[in-house]
C-alpha cells in the first residue's frame, strides 16, 4: 500500500511539473467617474487574452498604486506632465447638464445657468472637477436644492434618469433615458488616457491588445 501510495504521489508531481504555468492577470485601476459599461466592455475584450483584475481610486491613489508596483496600469485623467512617462490618450470629451428625456428642457440646444435656478440637482462626488463646478454655478447666483450628493455616479445617473433632479456630468456618461444638453459657458473638458509603470511600456504601445481593448469600451 505504501508503494502505490508513493507512485500515485510521484505521478501527481510529475502531471503538475508538466502543467503550463497559470496566467497571471493584468492588474487594472481606473477612476471612479469611468462608466461602469465601459470598463464592463474593457474587461470583456481583454478577458479573451488574459485574466484582469479591477481596482477602483481617486487619482492621487492609482498613481501611488502604479509608481509601487501594486497594479500594473491605470486608466486616469491625463497631465502635461504624463508625455514623459508610458501613456496613450484613449478619450477627450466635454460636460453636459444631464437630465431625464421627459424633462422640460430636454429638447433644448443649450441652456443658461438661469434656466436650471430652480432645479433639483444632484452632485457626483466622484467628479473630478465638483469644486470648479461648484464655483461656476455659485459666481451666477445659482444655489439649487439637493436631492442627492453620492460619489457612486450608477446611482447619480439612475436618479436623474428616474426624474428626480439633473447633474452634470462628462458625456460619456449618457445612457438610455438620459438627455445631455450643453450649458452656457460651461467649458470644462477631460482627457482620458492608460498610463503604465515604468517597466512596462509596452502596455501603452497603440497595438497593444490592452490599449485596443480601452479604445473598444469607449466606443
Amino acid at each position: 500500500h505504501a508503494r502505490a501510495i508513493e507512485r500515485e504521489f510521484r505521478a501527481a508531481e510529475a502531471a503538475f511539473d508538466n502543467a503550463p504555468a497559470p496566467l497571471v492577470p493584468m492588474r487594472l485601476g481606473m477612476i471612479p467617474s469611468i462608466a461602469t459599461s465601459t470598463l464592463a466592455n474593457i474587461a470583456r475584450a481583454w478577458a479573451e487574452v488574459q485574466p484582469i483584475t479591477l481596482a477602483e481610486g481617486t487619482d492621487a491613489e492609482l498613481r501611488r498604486k502604479l509608481g509601487e508596483g501594486q497594479i500594473d496600469a491605470i486608466i486616469t485623467l491625463l497631465r502635461p506632465e504624463d508625455a514623459n512617462r508610458p501613456s496613450v490618450m484613449l478619450l477627450e470629451e466635454g460636460y453636459r447638464l444631464l437630465m431625464g428625456q421627459g424633462h422640460r428642457l430636454a429638447g433644448a440646444a443649450l441652456v443658461d445657468a438661469r434656466d436650471v435656478a430652480s432645479e433639483t440637482m444632484i452632485a457626483r462626488r466622484s467628479c473630478e472637477i465638483l469644486s470648479e463646478t461648484s464655483r461656476w454655478f455659485t459666481q451666477r447666483g445659482v444655489r439649487p436644492p439637493f436631492f442627492l450628493r453620492s460619489a457612486n455616479d450608477d446611482r447619480c445617473v439612475e436618479m436623474v434618469r428616474a426624474g428626480m433632479g439633473v447633474t452634470t456630468a462628462p458625456q460619456s456618461l449618457v445612457r438610455e433615458g438620459i438627455i445631455p444638453v450643453p450649458l452656457v459657458d460651461y467649458d470644462f473638458k477631460r482627457t482620458l488616457g492608460l498610463i503604465a509603470g515604468r517597466d512596462r511600456p509596452d502596455l501603452t504601445d497603440p497595438d497593444h491588445p490592452l490599449v485596443r481593448a480601452c479604445r473598444k469600451g469607449f466606443v
